[in-house]
């Protein structure tokens, strides 16, 4: 399984990648990869961080970083049986298919959660930001001071 991932949602989707197989690898773009590809405010959190997180996930065995816009170097050296992206890819382009069909793996797809993206979860914080709802939390959480 490849991912840009940046900030870790409850998707699933590593649960439902490592029932596919044995071992679950999880190719993880470097920040400039992610810069390359999202933009310069991206990603939120670094890569060490982020594989920290996904490491932390009990389904995740290995994560492996890749400094390329693609995985298609890390899938070569890799031959993984069974190749896991996201529902949102058409198998047809999914990088490493042919690779790993020609050597009698498997290409699949997993649904993914609704509304659980790293680009829809930043939009409901600046959502949450910018209608200033953060202040009322920020004064209902806020320490207070107990006089003598």
């Amino acid at each position: 399984m490849s991912q840009q991932i940046d900030l870790c949602g409850s998707g699933g989707r590593s649960g439902a990648a490592k029932a596919l197989g044995d071992v679950l690898i999880v190719g993880l773009n470097t920040d400039a990869s992610v810069r390359r590809i999202k933009g310069n405010g991206r990603p939120i959190n670094r890569s060490a961080d982020r594989a920290a997180v996904l490491s932390a996930l009990g389904a995740v065995d290995f994560v492996c970083l890749f400094g390329e816009d693609t995985p298609a170097r890390l899938i070569g050296k890799l031959l993984p049986d069974v190749l896991v992206k996201g529902a949102d890819w058409n198998t047809a382009d999914i990088v490493g298919r042919d690779l790993v069909e020609r050597h009698g793996g498997v290409v699949r797809t997993i649904r993914l959660t609704a509304g659980r993206s790293t680009t829809n979860v930043i939009g409901r914080i600046l959502q949450t930001y910018r209608r200033g709802s953060h202040h009322a939390r920020r004064q209902t959480v806020g320490h207070s001071r107990r006089r003598r």
